[in-house]
């Protein structure tokens, strides 16, 4: 028997600004997608940002949670994510140190993914996410936070998009 996917359709917004104006542009376009329709034309918002040296991650990330937006961070930044899909980072490390380590792993060129990686991520999915769920407990068990460095909670969109994908 044939196995068969849904497709998520995915339509990407702001990108290159601050946490919170990520936050306030997607309640902006989710009002404006609601207000064309009487039933939504999407299931889930999401907003996917680094910490950088960002002073409203939290605020952010709280108006986000009470608009009903989900919120994905990476701690330094979302090359993290991809690292994780190739092997343990448990120590903390800069923003230029991680996109360093993602090129050299070949999963970017430059801001984009690399053409090669996407088996690396399908393959090394599940990997990726234990890893950050585990640095997520660890930094809960010191009490640094779960957005400490390194952190990444991109699992849990990705997590999403594979549900919504599923047969």
């Amino acid at each position: 028997m044939a196995k068969t996917h849904r497709i998520a359709h995915v339509e990407i917004g702001s990108v290159g600004k601050d946490p919170l104006s990520l936050v306030n542009d997607a309640r902006q376009d989710a009002k404006l997608l609601t207000r064309r329709r009487q039933e939504p034309e999407f299931d889930e918002v999401w907003v996917i940002f680094d910490t950088d040296e960002h002073p409203n991650i939290p605020r952010a990330c709280a108006e986000a949670l009470d608009a009903g937006i989900g919120v994905a961070v990476s701690n330094p930044c979302f090359e993290l994510w991809l690292i994780l899909h190739c092997r343990d980072q448990t120590g903390p490390l800069e923003r230029r140190e991680a996109q360093r380590h993602a090129r050299d792993l070949e999963l970017i060129d430059g801001k984009d993914i690399h053409p090669d990686a996407h088996e690396t991520f399908e393959l090394g999915y599940a990997t990726a996410r234990d890893r950050a769920r585990s640095l997520d407990k660890r930094h809960e068990a010191s009490a640094s936070g779960p957005r400490a460095n390194p952190s990444s909670s991109v699992w849990k969109l990705a997590d999403r998009l594979r549900q919504s994908s599923s047969p």
